[in-house]
């Protein structure tokens, strides 16, 4: 399944999707709506700093649409376990571009509805 959301090359992958980052939140979405996935951006360059949304304490956070270079990560490292399909570990960032929250919540919102829709499908 991971394969369909991204592309290779000789040792990582190409992920394209949106990503936010909050409070005991750290979740990637591919483009055709597989995740969250647990993103860590530790070994890769990149500040998103300038995306961030200073909504004070806890509720501050990033969203944005972002391409990488990464694997799946063979020992997940990240909290919250049952709430993600697994973890991302990106070595190199591609793209980052801003994402308003609306868009980043239609857009989740969409990829549950098409999941559901095919879950009832299958049934």
């Amino acid at each position: 399944m991971l394969v369909m959301s991204c592309t290779t090359n000789e040792t990582s992958m190409k992920w394209d999707g949106i990503y936010r980052q909050g409070f005991e939140q750290n979740d990637f979405y591919t483009l055709d709506g597989q995740g969250p996935y647990w993103l860590d951006l530790s070994e890769a360059s990149v500040d998103l700093g300038q995306f961030a949304t200073d909504a004070g304490g806890r509720s501050a956070h990033t969203t944005v649409k972002i391409s990488f270079l990464g694997q799946p990560a063979e020992t997940p490292e990240f909290a919250y376990s049952e709430k993600y399909l697994g973890q991302l570990t990106a070595r190199e960032v591609l793209s980052v571009a801003s994402l308003k929250d609306e868009i980043y919540w239609e857009m989740v919102e969409a990829f549950k509805a098409d999941s559901s829709a095919v879950g009832a499908e299958a049934e």
